[in-house]
């Protein structure tokens, strides 16, 4: 495929494309990463052109990207290092868009994303999950209501058998059911006809819940709900009354600012009808019910004519039938007789269709499982309820069917395939719900408008340590037991805030959640109302994660940004900081403390930066070891440290300097002196800048350093030659024989005394740089390296840097720099030849090598003199100065 035909597919695809290139910073670490190319779905996507991002990193097109709580640049920067692939989604801050991305790398340090915007359907989600939470509020909040003491007045006042109790949504659709009785023999006939049995211990209030009978229940009393405060047609009062065999049939609704909440179904004895100003319509008055009554008339239909009337009247569809048996008396068929306009509209059979002709005609695909049925009440008198689904008809039907006599069955339908449409839509979005709730990696907690627990999902199980089960009803205060990190004290409730306020609120900074078993976790997010279709606040959920990860990040970060990495000690900025800070009126007097730590260079160059930041390390213990607790100690600098003291004088400060000062003396890094010089100035008036102050104090600090610094560096150089000794006692023997020769041959050259003495030291230290080189180098029982070769060359550098910290031994560094350096040129570091190299360093050269060549070393055992004799013979005019070579083997070897 040519490359052009690639390109044209790529953008063409509806997936945003983007190839990138991860930018590394000086640590190997991602930091950033530029595009390379993109493609026309991206545009679409993003809202970015491709004019502005080609060529140009994510932190220019996308500032606020660092800021984002997602790391983008981490995520990315991992699959283009380490290759592979990942596909997630996730919330961009920067474009405000959800977004399910695919990235995966082609090569190292180059990755590819291919996304989708999937904002839309997270919003969708979103709604879901209020209206299911909504849902769930609106049933718990009424079943917690006092409509039971209403139901036990009612019961009693009227004398009613039975009671069942409707709950609407707000928008009038029926919800669930209660059914609760006053006589446990008529609760039990009522029940019977469903296959429910209340429980004896506790009569008389045994609500029975919806999801146990709504199936039949909620049938039976539809036509209830869809006549209240209507006129009420005589025949639906004489099916009802009926079924039951009792009496009157009384509907009392539940109102509030003109919205059914739900109603009461009573099924009083006879002759206990409401009468105008009873007791009962006065009490409904009184508690802001609406009464409808449905009086009672003839109890049970005979005549066609009757069938008739309630053909015309009845909004349920009724169908009179006539079963047909074979020889045995078996139900094998039935026939249509007679039927209301409601059926026709309801099955979508037609009078000319089906009046007197049988089932299997009209039907031929009906099942024999309801001609059974049907067969079975027509010939018992048993009346059936049920909702089915008819195959043949393709709807759903709630019907009842009862026997008027013997032969003949009634049956009354409604078609409820809207209604099962409804409550299949309402199954699988409480189903979507239910499972986005329990695999959101956030815990979530939803609450009633009495701040009462109602849903906890997974998540928030595991944060809390309450279960559901134990949670659910429990007061969101006692579940969700939150405290503020710094001072312990509790929290005040989010849920209450919202509550009050009607308003998204963040959970507080520095927020600790303590779960049920004490465990103790920094949590963030926040707090929403839920609200009705109304607008009226119904609960609250709360949304909340673990902060612990990014908590112990951020607490990192932090720390860094205020503290030096290598000491533990506050850094620059912050000092910087409090001292503008505490620059007040109330903090005077003011003394800063200055100190630099001496001869750090000159430990860094000849131990190494190992020692060098053991030295810092210590000199900071000792510092803050001395200091009060709230004195700020800050290193300043590589080898510079402050200190600042509120409200502390002069006098203080010097005392503080030397309690500082008598601490070091005990204290040593690798055998070396701890020695830092100090010094202080006190800001007394408001008018002396903090600028001014801590000028002067480091000047005074310079001013000691200029005593302390040459003595302290005198010392070191001591501790050298000792360690230098100590890690060979044969170093030591070769640098006092060298330092011997070197003034004999001087002698001989007949040079003044101070020349003399210099040859001494010099012939002493001329080896002082070997205390970097490496033991195993130096000891060596074989032939060295290519490699440690040039460490060892690096001895007379590493010995001219030690010496030139200390003034007066300026000129000997320039010897120790030069007594490798051969007379025809070739010698090191510079390559110098013949009288350029100074005496001194000509003369070591010479008495260096014969020494080296008659002395006992770790790869050789020593020459004798006569060899080394001729060595220098012979190799005088080329790496030695033949005239001192001369000099030496008549004037000093002979002797």
């Amino acid at each position: 495929m040519n490359d052009n035909l690639y390109k044209q597919i790529l953008d063409q695809s509806p997936l945003g494309y983007a190839y990138h290139e991860i930018i590394l910073d000086e640590n190997n670490k991602p930091c950033d990463y530029k595009f390379i190319e993109v493609n026309n779905s991206f545009e679409d996507l993003t809202g970015l052109k491709r004019s502005e991002v080609i060529g140009k990193r994510i932190s220019e097109v996308l500032p606020d990207i660092r800021n984002s709580e997602f790391d983008w640049i981490a995520l990315y920067g991992n699959i283009a290092i380490n290759g592979g692939s990942e596909e997630f989604e996730q919330f961009s801050d920067a474009l405000k868009k959800w977004y399910k991305v695919k990235v995966y790398s082609p090569e190292k340090g180059l990755f590819i994303t291919a996304f989708s915007d999937i904002t839309n359907e997270r919003n969708q989600i979103e709604e879901l999950y209020k209206l299911s939470v909504m849902s769930e509020e609106l049933l718990q909040g009424l079943e917690e209501s006092d409509f039971q003491k209403i139901t036990d007045d009612l019961l009693d006042i009227t004398e009613s058998k039975f009671v069942s109790f409707n709950l609407y949504e707000h928008d009038g659709k029926h919800y669930t059911t209660k059914i609760i009785a006053g006589d446990r023999g008529i609760a039990n006939k009522a029940l019977d006809i469903v296959g429910i049995k209340i429980d004896e211990k506790k009569w008389p209030h045994d609500p029975i819940r919806a999801e146990k009978i709504k199936d039949k229940m909620v049938t039976h009393f539809l036509n209830l709900h869809d006549l209240a405060g209507k006129v009420i047609p005589k025949t639906v009062c004489d099916l009802l009354t009926m079924s039951f065999g009792i009496g009157e049939v009384v509907v009392v609704k539940i109102m509030k600012n003109n919205i059914m909440l739900g109603d009461f179904t009573l099924i009083m004895p006879k002759g206990k009808a409401f009468k105008k100003d009873s007791i009962v319509e006065i009490y409904a008055n009184q508690v802001g019910l609406a009464i409808v009554n449905m009086r009672e008339e003839e109890k049970i239909i005979k005549s066609e004519e009757q069938y008739r009337l309630l053909t015309t009247q009845m909004q349920l569809g009724l169908v009179l039938n006539e079963i047909i048996c074979d020889d045995q008396g078996n139900p094998v068929d039935y026939r249509f007789i007679s039927f209301n306009e409601s059926y026709e509209k309801i099955t979508g059979l037609s009078r000319e269709d089906i009046l007197g002709k049988t089932v299997l005609e009209v039907l031929p695909n009906t099942e024999k499982y309801w001609i059974e049925i049907f067969g079975r009440v027509a010939l018992t008198g048993k009346e059936d309820r049920f909702e089915n689904y008819s195959a043949a008809l393709g709807r759903y039907f709630s019907t009842v069917v009862y026997s008027p006599k013997i032969g003949q069955f009634a049956v009354i339908v409604d078609d409820i395939t809207d209604r099962k449409a409804m409550e299949k839509q309402i199954f699988n979005e409480k189903e979507q719900f239910k499972t986005t709730l329990l695999s959101v990696g956030d815990g979530v907690i939803s609450v009633d408008a009495q701040g009462k627990v109602l849903i906890l999902n997974q998540i928030a199980e595991k944060l809390t340590g309450w279960t559901q089960e134990e949670a659910q009803g429990k007061s969101i205060e006692e579940v969700f037991h939150i405290i503020n990190e710094l001072t312990g004290k509790r929290r005040d409730n989010p849920v209450q805030k919202v509550l009050d306020n009607d308003e998204i609120i963040e959970l507080d900074n520095h927020t600790i959640l303590i779960s049920k078993d004490g465990t103790k976790r920094p949590i963030e997010d926040s707090a929403a109302p839920i609200k009705d279709a109304q607008g009226n606040l119904t609960g609250v959920v709360l949304v909340f994660r673990d902060f612990s990860e990014k908590k112990k990040s951020l607490d990192e970060i932090t720390y860094l940004s205020f503290h030096d990495h290598l000491t533990g000690l506050y850094n620059r900025s912050f000092f910087d900081a409090e001292l503008k800070r505490l620059d007040t009126q109330r903090n005077l007097p003011m003394t800063i403390i200055m100190g630099d730590v001496n001869g750090l260079k000159l430990i860094n160059d000849t131990f190494g930066h190992s020692v060098g930041d053991e030295l810092l390390i210590k000199v900071g213990k000792i510092l803050k070891s001395c200091c009060r607790g709230d004195d700020i100690i800050a290193r300043v600098g590589g080898d510079e440290y402050s200190i600042l003291l509120p409200q502390t004088d002069g006098i203080e400060a010097q005392k503080l300097i030397k309690r500082i000062q008598e601490s070091m003396k005990d204290e040593k890094v690798r055998d070396l002196d701890v020695s830092v010089s100090f010094g202080w100035a006190t800001k007394t008036d408001v008018s002396q800048t903090k600028d001014f102050i801590n000028k002067k104090a480091e000047d005074f600090m310079y001013s000691n350093k200029l005593f302390d610094g040459p003595s302290f560096r005198g010392r070191v150089i001591d501790n050298i030659v000792m360690a230098i000794n100590a890690k060979s006692p044969r170093e030591e023997a070769h640098s006092k024989r060298v330092s011997a020769l070197c003034v004999a041959l001087g002698e001989a050259l007949e040079v003044d005394e101070g020349m003399i003495k210099t040859l001494k030291i010099f012939g002493l230290l001329h080896d002082i740089g070997k205390i970097a080189i490496a033991d195993d180098i130096l000891n060596k029982t074989s032939g060295l390296t290519e490699r440690e070769y040039y460490e060892i060359k690096r001895h007379s550098e590493i010995g001219y840097r030690i010496l030139s910290t200390v003034n007066d031994m300026a000129e000997i560094a320039n010897y120790v720099l030069y007594h490798h350096e051969r007379w025809d040129g070739n010698g090191y570091p510079k390559g110098m030849a013949g009288g350029s190299i100074p005496l001194p360093s000509r003369i070591c050269t010479i008495v260096d090598a014969y020494d080296a060549m008659t002395s006992d070393r770790s790869y050789r055992p020593a020459m004798t003199d006569e060899y080394a004799m001729n060595e220098l013979q012979k190799n005088a005019g080329t790496q030695f100065d033949p005239y001192l070579v001369d000099v030496f083997l008549n004037k000093v070897i002979s002797n």
